[in-house]
């Protein structure tokens, strides 16, 4: 067995010993992902910040992680920048046509919807199964 993470506070673990079953998370799990983190952290915030949802969460692994806030800074403003820059880019390269867009965004929108589903249907489903051996 995995020793305890040393960076996971001791709230955190405490939370998911207690509630961790009702979201399929378990202590070794929060060791898996502390370590890994801890590992991939500065990347993790970069790469997270670049991902529609996930840019707003990726700072509460790094809280609990207690990245340097440095680091957190450097990451985030990179990262963000790059999101923004996409954005701008795309803004100025699609000019006064920029109505096309419209038509498409509800195409997009359901196909990342429908992504985002089976992922969490997959983890859902191996996650039971899991459970259940």
């Amino acid at each position: 067995m995995r020793p305890p993470h040393r960076l996971c506070p001791e709230p955190v673990r405490r939370f998911v010993k207690r509630y961790g079953r009702f979201v399929l998370l378990s202590e070794s799990d929060l060791d898996k992902a502390g370590g890994w983190f801890e590992q991939h952290g500065g990347k993790a915030v970069l790469l997270g910040r670049l991902v529609p949802g996930v840019g707003a969460m990726i700072s509460v692994p790094a809280g609990i992680e207690r990245m340097p806030i440095k680091a957190f800074l450097i990451y985030t403003l990179i990262g963000n920048g790059i999101w923004n820059g996409m954005f701008i880019a795309l803004g100025w390269a699609l000019g006064s046509q920029w109505e096309i867009v419209r038509e498409y965004t509800s195409v997009i929108e359901y196909a990342v919807l429908a992504v985002l589903t089976g992922v969490i249907l997959r983890f859902v489903l191996r996650r039971s199964k899991r459970r259940d051996k």
